[in-house]
């Protein structure tokens, strides 16, 4: 990171360093074309030699003249490449922050409704902000930080077994009660859900309570679980083709931490499992 900025501030300095290179250029042509100006009105120049030196004076003021344009717009440039970057790094922190609250908010199998919608809306905003990234690199840290955060809610929204594989909430979780796992149909969830009715006087000494509400707002929902799916045209990084993680027989003369990993891999791209009896896999299965 610190190299990153370095690198950053010796660009800066060398975009301001061309741009007073430009300018001092300029200056200097322009400068010279109005001395040669001077020079050329002086009555011992023959004429044929004022008119060589008019032209090559016209010379120098069109090339200060394009030095002084080149530099304004090469600081014009410069400086709309700057603001995009300072704005892809502000909205990118922006987006760090947003998926971490979200995270944060619905840890713990917390399924209280006015969490689930702060959640929900936090996210929203922070999605929203990924059109206005402008750079590449920015874009792909925050792609980077949006898988993140999908794969933290797939951990954090499902049920962790005693054989180690994750399930998805009950439907029960979703009425917002307390004791959602003990909590046999969803009729009897909805029941518990149901805010109760109280008939009471109206006083000027007292407010009218508000009706409690448990269950979990479907739109809240519906944004948090639709955004932990990959779009269609996702890419995955790893490609699912085993065949191109085969380390081959190098598990023979592996050593250290990598040897447990390297015999896994061999035997499972060589064997699969079928009835309950072991069998060779074939060259051409690519299943994973």
């Amino acid at each position: 990171m610190i190299y990153r900025v370095i690198q950053m501030e010796n660009l800066h300095t060398a975009g301001i360093t061309h741009k007073a290179l430009n300018i001092w250029v300029a200056v200097i042509l322009i400068l010279l074309a109005i001395y040669m100006i001077d020079f050329f009105s002086l009555p011992h120049i023959p004429q044929d030699h004022i008119e060589k030196l008019q032209i090559l004076t016209q010379l120098f003021i069109g090339s200060g003249v394009f030095f002084a344009g080149s530099a304004y717009f090469n600081s014009i440039k410069r400086q709309r490449i700057e603001d995009n970057k300072n704005q892809s790094r502000i909205l990118l922190e922006y987006a760090q922050s947003g998926f971490a609250q979200v995270i944060e908010l619905l840890s713990n199998h917390n399924n209280d409704r006015v969490v689930w919608i702060r959640a929900a809306r936090i996210l929203a905003q922070t999605i929203s902000l990924k059109k206005d990234i402008k750079t590449s690199e920015h874009m792909k840290a925050y792609e980077i930080e949006e898988n993140k955060c999908k794969g933290d809610l797939y951990r954090i929204l499902s049920l962790y077994d005693k054989t180690g594989s994750y399930d998805p909430l009950p439907p029960q979780f979703f009425y917002g009660i307390p004791d959602w796992e003990q909590t046999g149909s969803l009729d009897e969830a909805a029941i518990k859900a149901d805010a109760e009715m109280r008939a009471g006087s109206l006083s000027i000494d007292e407010v009218v309570p508000e009706p409690s509400l448990s269950e979990i707002s479907i739109p809240s929902i519906v944004t948090i679980y639709d955004f932990m799916e990959y779009r269609e045209d996702y890419v995955d990084p790893l490609n699912i083709d085993i065949r191109n993680y085969n380390w081959g027989d190098a598990w023979i003369h592996s050593m250290g931490k990598k040897q447990g990993a390297m015999r896994y891999v061999y035997h499972r791209t060589n064997h699969y499992v079928f009835g309950g009896r072991i069998y060779p896999r074939s060259t051409d299965n690519d299943d994973s």
